[in-house]
């Protein structure tokens, strides 16, 4: 695991972890393993389970996730969770292969031959709203609606997690590349996936990118 250097800004209590999986498509050179990590700013403090696989070779269809991608909280103080996912994929542009992002959980564009597609298995307690393109950690709330969630969800909606739960929080259970779209033309290109998470303590600041933790799988 490559650690990068930790941003900490005291005036706010907010935390945002980046997670970035590279893979080579060669047919595919896998570099690394993700190990944990602890994403802390002020009293809000997460610890990353889980692991991608570490095989020398990887090829498109195959299970990127070798044991679930989770968050264990050791926080001081209540927070909310959301998280967003961007994945790099190839399109031919002028003839050339060309990696483009997209985001994970947005619709793709029905009318292209060769979509972005990254599939994935998302755990129980997260809500996807797709106005803010984030996924939100709603825990066991029922009749989840994306007007009851995001930036301008009422303050009776948004989903408080307790300094005292300490259960791990799942996340991403699988992760994948299409292997009926990933062809010959991804040959040699590096794709990452970046995976954000961002935690606030409740009814304190706004979400916002104030503090960073990088951990880079690959190259």
């Amino acid at each position: 695991m490559k650690k990068s250097k930790v941003y900490l800004f005291t005036n706010t209590i907010l935390l945002v972890a980046i997670l970035s999986l590279s893979f080579t498509y060669a047919w595919l050179i896998y570099i690394d393993s993700l190990g944990e990590g602890s994403f802390v700013v002020g009293d809000v403090k997460f610890i990353l389970q889980g692991s991608v696989i570490s095989k020398n070779i990887i090829v498109p269809g195959e299970e990127l996730i070798n044991q679930t991608l989770a968050l264990k909280n050791e926080s001081t103080v209540d927070c909310e969770l959301r998280a967003f996912i961007t994945f790099d994929y190839v399109e031919i542009v002028n003839e050339e292969p060309t990696v483009k992002t997209w985001i994970f959980g947005k619709e793709k564009d029905e009318s292209k031959v060769n979509n972005p597609e990254l599939l994935g298995t998302i755990s129980t307690g997260w809500f996807y709203d797709s106005d803010d393109e984030i996924w939100y950690y709603v825990g066991n709330a029922q009749n989840v609606t994306k007007d009851k969630v995001g930036s301008d969800a009422s303050e009776e909606y948004k989903y408080i997690i307790s300094s005292s739960q300490t259960n791990p929080i799942s996340f991403i259970e699988s992760l994948k590349y299409d292997g009926e779209i990933v062809d010959n033309t991804w040959s040699n290109q590096t794709v990452t996936i970046n995976i954000v998470f961002e935690a606030k303590q409740a009814n304190y600041v706004t979400w916002s990118e104030l503090g960073t933790y990088s951990i880079k799988v690959g190259l």
